[in-house]
């Protein structure tokens, strides 16, 4: 059974990826180059485990590979 605190858990969950991007302080450069590593449009829903992840991933990426 789905209650209301539950749903409200999962709609914070998933997000807009800008949301993601705000609430964890993310240079809107940085934001902007995930966004397309990932091929994401803007106002896409994620959880934020996976836009963490992203820029993570992002972020340890090797220079030019």
């Amino acid at each position: 059974m789905d209650t209301q605190s539950t749903r409200e858990k999962k709609d914070e969950c998933f997000l807009p990826i800008e949301e993601h991007a705000a609430r964890l302080h993310i240079a809107a450069p940085i934001f902007a180059a995930v966004m397309q590593a990932q091929t994401w449009a803007a106002g896409k829903k994620v959880e934020k485990i996976e836009f963490e992840k992203a820029v993570k991933a992002f972020l340890n990426a090797p220079i030019g590979g």
